[in-house]
């Protein structure tokens, strides 16, 4: 047997490789035990059947998969015609997207890539959560049993219902797993791999991770080869440059988004349950600080308050020498938690204080409107800490108190996790059990089957279930829907549209919707250029040209 092969052998029957092999299954059973039902791809009733951000990526992934080639891959030109718009600004998952429209021919009409995704980010979960464990102490059954407070994470499990891209919190636990193990080379693979499934998984993601890329560049340029560290991140650097323009980044859209300032975190959210503990109480927030979620969870808590103790009146020089040697860190973890807390910071539903931006500076924050998810680093760092006086205990007094620990997070949590579960089952028994959604799937067949396209008026940024759901399948064109940004040329087009409809010069080949007065504005169907016919359907009005 040749060296290579040997060491290769060795790995694994080693520890190493089973350990956080262990971690990863013990996380793809814990979704398969909660959401086991989302990860067949033939099943999209679930999908259906929730009706919120879901609905939203797979549509995006519909319209994309009926939708002609074109330059750049990730346009999706039937949607948000004329236009078009990327499909990352669908959250689409735009790199899994392109692969499977590769296959769209011979893939079943009702095919769907979210469970799949989810039950690989809850995989590695459980195995970045192994690895940080690591690092706090090298004991193989304490590991396993701390990637357990990740794999339960609150803050991924209430993603599940209705946002699955930001249920891949695994980017953030291999970003913090990088930076804590501090080794003196450069891993560029690592951050490659990183930066592009965040980028390409969700922007939020990327946002909350590119300050630590950053800090550890500066840190790794005094200690490797600058050739190497250039090459390196040019290498990087380009990667995501030539995949952002394949998927259409550039092409459409608004960075920016109102909300900042709302969506943000409030200061009592790492103790405040929201309705998810059985235990903790669920103190008041402002009225959409619901994505400020950051519960830490009893369990969490509890040992947070023994690590104080641990740090301040016992190991207090071990801990002033960590935060010397990570000040940088510290710093982006400050940065990331007033960003978090936004530019209006309340304690419960009272605004303690606010403070005005700079307008350049307020459209960059808009970016990341929704500002309370942006301090998930610092949870997790939060929760690492917590972990932490494990490694200075006797190993038989570690595994008592991190099962202790357990035992009181998850009771804690019990509330919270079964509910996520029971929203899946329940809306979906629903769904089954009405027929609703398929009996205006097909009267709308009906309605658009002599059309190439439809246009609904005014714009609403919104997605109307059956109708979108029809139009992508028969790979007709919308002119609307629900996209993370702003679009581009929209305006225009709907203005274009009015004026041919107050005119009777409207296309032969487009059928026209209207929720509401504006289809009074038509000439009428005796004097009008275009004959046409006007009726209700559903909850619109609906004009068909003759």
């Amino acid at each position: 047997m040749s060296g290579g092969l040997k060491k290769a052998v060795n790995f694994l029957k080693s520890w190493d490789f089973w350990g956080p092999a262990v971690a990863g299954l013990i996380g793809g059973l814990v979704f398969f035990i909660f959401f086991g039902e989302t990860f067949w791809p033939q099943n999209i009733d679930w999908i259906l059947a929730d009706g919120s951000d879901t609905s939203q990526l797979q549509l995006g992934w519909e319209f994309f998969r009926n939708s002609a080639w074109v330059w750049p891959w990730g346009i999706i030109k039937n949607l948000n015609y004329p236009a078009g718009i990327s499909v990352l600004y669908t959250d689409s998952l735009p790199l899994l997207a392109i692969f499977f429209k590769l296959w769209r021919n011979i893939l079943p009409a009702n095919f769907q890539y979210i469970g799949l995704w989810m039950f690989i980010s809850f995989i590695l979960q459980g195995v970045y959560g192994f690895l940080l464990m690591r690092l706090i102490k090298k004991d193989t059954l304490l590991n396993i049993l701390g990637s357990l407070f990740f794999i339960f994470s609150p803050i991924v499990w209430q993603r599940i219902a209705g946002h699955a891209p930001l249920v891949s919190h695994f980017v953030v636990l291999a970003t913090l797993y990088i930076c804590l193990s501090r080794k003196p080379i450069l891993r560029a693979y690592h951050w490659g791999f990183i930066l592009i499934t965040a980028l390409f998984t969700h922007p939020y993601l990327f946002f909350m991770i590119a300050p630590w890329w950053l800090v550890e560049q500066i840190r790794l340029y005094k200690l490797t080869s600058k050739i190497k560290w250039w090459v390196s991140n040019l290498i990087i650097l380009s990667l995501l440059g030539a995949l952002s323009f394949i998927i259409g980044m550039w092409t459409q859209g608004e960075g920016g988004a109102g909300g900042f300032g709302e969506f943000s975190m409030n200061l009592n959210s790492l103790f405040n349950s929201m309705g998810w503990s059985k235990i903790m109480p669920e103190w008041p927030i402002a009225q959409f600080q619901f994505e400020g979620f950051n519960y830490l969870g009893l369990g969490v808590l509890l040992l947070g308050v023994f690590s104080c103790y641990f740090f301040v009146f016992k190991k207090r020089q071990f801990f002033l020498s960590v935060l010397k040697r990570f000040w940088p860190f510290l710093l982006v973890s400050v940065f990331l938690t007033i960003l978090a807390l936004s530019n209006k910071v309340y304690f419960n539903a009272h605004l303690i204080f606010s403070y005005p931006l700079p307008k350049f500076i307020e459209n960059i924050f808009s970016i990341t409107r929704s500002s309370g998810r942006m301090f998930w680093p610092v949870y997790y760092l939060l929760v690492f800490a917590a972990l932490f006086p494990l490694c200075f205990l006797k190993r038989s007094v570690a595994i008592i108190v991190i099962c202790l620990a357990l035992i009181f997070q998850l009771a804690d949590l019990s509330r919270g996790l079964f509910r996520q579960n029971l929203n899946y089952t329940d809306k979906v028994e629903q769904f089954q059990s009405q027929t609703s959604f398929w009996r205006e799937y097909i009267s709308w067949g009906y309605v658009f089957s002599n059309y190439k396209h439809v246009v609904i008026l005014p714009y609403f940024n919104r997605f109307d279930l059956p109708i979108s759901f029809l139009v992508a399948r028969n790979s007709k064109t919308l002119n609307v829907g629900y996209f993370v940004r702003k679009q581009a040329g929209t305006e225009s087009f709907i203005s274009e549209q009015t004026l041919k409809i107050c005119s009777g010069n409207f296309d032969k080949d487009t059928a026209y919707l209207f929720f509401d007065n504006l289809y009074k504005c038509l000439p009428p169907v005796e004097t009008a250029p275009n004959k046409y016919t006007l009726k209700k359907v559903f909850n619109f009005f609906v004009l068909s040209p003759q």
